[in-house]
């Protein structure tokens, strides 16, 4: 739906270019990539981050404009996803489950409920009385009293995510790469850290591209 709001083909259903434009709603393209993306679809969080690398893309996709922070925070959740979160990132959460949340990324869980999703992240309302937003799924993870069964309902009921990079627009080391090169001229230390993170994965993956991202990488330094 997202595709054809903005005027795209569909890959598995093509349409006519010209199809129903009268239908078409660039506003919702975006409301719906983002839902889809929200929903743990990595093509859908990976197209999202491409469009807000372009001022024009961004723009039909209802962001202000280009946003490089949030095509970065896009790209390192379908990896946090497909590669550097393992079970505890593949693993979902509704509103009022009991969790566990590592309090600002620094290696401290503590017991809470989720309180809000939003943007592919979650708000914590910890049984301390403290909060905390933006919780990356990555740093979420099932309480440790609550048992197999009882997560059944919430885990199984969720969208199947992809198991690897194929259904990306793009492999997910041209996509670090893309974000390195918008970071480029404005942040070369965040630059060269993406373009050496896309290196590690082509290197992963046989592609000789890990090359030519360590070579951009030192250009920067």
């Amino acid at each position: 739906l997202a595709r054809f709001h903005r005027g795209l083909d569909h890959p598995i259903l093509p349409l006519p270019v010209d199809a129903a434009k009268e239908l078409r709603d660039e506003a919702r393209a975006g409301s719906l990539l983002l839902s889809a993306a929200a929903g743990g679809y990595n093509a859908a969080k990976a197209s999202f981050a491409l469009a807000a690398l372009d001022d024009a893309s961004a723009r039909a996709i209802g962001l202000v404009g280009a946003d490089i922070a949030v095509a970065e925070r896009f790209v390192c959740e379908v990896w946090e996803d497909l590669e550097g979160g393992g079970a505890a990132a593949a693993e979902t959460f509704a509103v009022g489950d009991v969790v566990e949340a590592n309090y600002g990324g620094e290696g401290h869980w503590y017991p809470g409920r989720i309180a809000s999703f939003d943007s592919g992240s979650y708000e914590i309302a910890y049984d301390d009385g403290e909060s905390e937003s933006n919780v990356s799924t990555a740093n979420v993870r099932r309480a440790s009293g609550v048992s197999e069964d009882d997560a059944t309902a919430t885990t199984t009921a969720e969208p199947t995510k992809e198991d690897d990079d194929s259904a990306l627009p793009l492999p997910l080391h041209e996509l670090f790469a893309a974000v390195a090169a918008a970071y480029a001229s404005s942040d070369a230390a965040k630059a060269t850290t993406l373009y050496e993170k896309a290196a590690a994965i082509a290197l992963k993956g046989g592609s000789a591209s890990a090359g030519v991202y360590l070579s951009k990488a030192a250009q920067l330094e």
